[in-house]
């Protein structure tokens, strides 16, 4: 996908317009509009190429200089290795001083009460004492639009809106970033590693001589925000088991069902390491294949003749990234195609250094 800075995102029934002069919020239907903006409140009605506006300017207000609105093996071996989950902290626990009043704005929309199911019970309701008198041929259709109304209302009531205007160097740093991400995301394999375990002397050889055993989850990275918010641009996401990593140009949201977290880029960590990985599901087309074992392994590193079907497998090398921070985040991905994780890290600590305040 390509970066890209839309000018225009619509929420509900409302549309929000980025221009040069500030952040303008319209709404209406086909051939008529109202709204307002930095010059003032305005409508606009016509068709077929005749057109009516109106402007109503309203004083000056001063300007705000901000970035937004608003392989495992099964073999008989004799000891277990002890798994310890690698896994983040509370999501809640997750709050960054930057991003303090962001949070706050959405869990406050996210906790305002949906009204379109009380629509829903009280069209059924009405339909059921009227059906004497009125037909539901014609109660339940207004009864339905009056649910779509309600839907769209909710909509844009529990969505908070986010438009981002760049300098040069901000805009920069996070395409850098987008791009970065997109090289993650065309890898042949993206697993997150949910835990890890290391496996005893004695049990090595029942490992393919492995030292450490990984449980893992083959993942797809995407360029969306959160569902409850609209941006104008794409934001790179990766999910992680129950929470999902948003990468807005200036604070990673830490995602968990309804649960919000923010993490800044001055307080994030990014360890890039490569290790070689005794693949045993297939190995991605742009890994690199730096040796191989068998499945069952004697002292000398060779095939134990005991073990019928002691296949050969590949050892390739992987990179591995470490997300951490001081309040909690701890996820750590695995990618196939050796440079992109440092790609990434790069990358992200030169967006923490073009958003940082001076």
């Amino acid at each position: 996908m390509g970066f890209y800075l839309r000018k225009s995102i619509r929420v509900g029934f409302l549309r929000f317009n980025l221009s040069q002069s500030g952040i303008g919020v319209s709404g209406g239907i086909p051939g008529f509009r109202v709204g307002t903006g930095p010059r003032g409140n305005y409508i606009h009605a016509g068709r077929n190429g005749i057109y009516y506006r109106q402007t109503f300017h309203s004083s000056p207000t001063p300007s705000r200089n901000s970035s937004y609105t608003g392989s495992t093996i099964s073999p008989p071996v004799l000891h277990t290795p002890a798994m310890h989950e690698i896994e983040s902290g509370d999501v809640v626990a997750m709050v960054d001083s930057s991003s303090a009043y962001l949070l706050a704005e959405i869990n406050r929309n996210l906790g305002k009460i949906s009204l379109s199911p009380f629509v829903g019970v009280a069209t059924i309701i009405v339909a059921w004492v009227m059906s004497s008198r009125i037909s539901p041929v014609i109660t339940l259709p207004v009864g339905f639009l009056a649910f779509v109304v309600a839907r769209l209302f909710d909509t844009h009531r529990k969505t908070t809106v986010l438009m981002y205007a760049f300098d040069e160097p901000q805009e920069a740093a996070f395409k850098n970033v987008h791009d970065a991400f997109s090289k993650m995301a065309s890898a042949g394999g993206i697993w997150h590693i949910e835990r890890e375990g290391h496996v005893v002397a004695q049990d090595r050889k029942y490992h393919a001589g492995a030292t450490t055993l990984l449980g893992r989850k083959r993942i797809r990275l995407s360029f969306a925000p959160p569902r409850f918010i609209k941006t104008n641009l794409p934001v790179p996401a990766i999910p992680l088991g129950k929470q999902t990593l948003h990468f807005l140009p200036d604070a990673i949201l830490v995602t968990e069902g309804r649960k919000v977290g923010a993490v800044g880029y001055g307080s994030l960590s990014c360890a890039v390491q490569s290790n070689n990985f005794i693949e045993t599901g297939g190995v991605p087309s742009d890994a690199i294949i730096v040796g191989s074992t068998w499945r069952y392994v004697n002292k000398s590193g060779g095939p134990d003749r005991r073990f019928k079907d002691n296949r050969s497998i590949p050892i390739a090398k992987y990179d591995e990234i470490h997300f951490t921070s001081s309040t909690g985040l701890n996820e750590l991905v695995q990618i196939s195609n050796p440079g992109v994780c440092a790609g990434v890290a790069s990358s992200l600590g030169n967006l923490a250094s073009a958003t940082t305040v001076r």
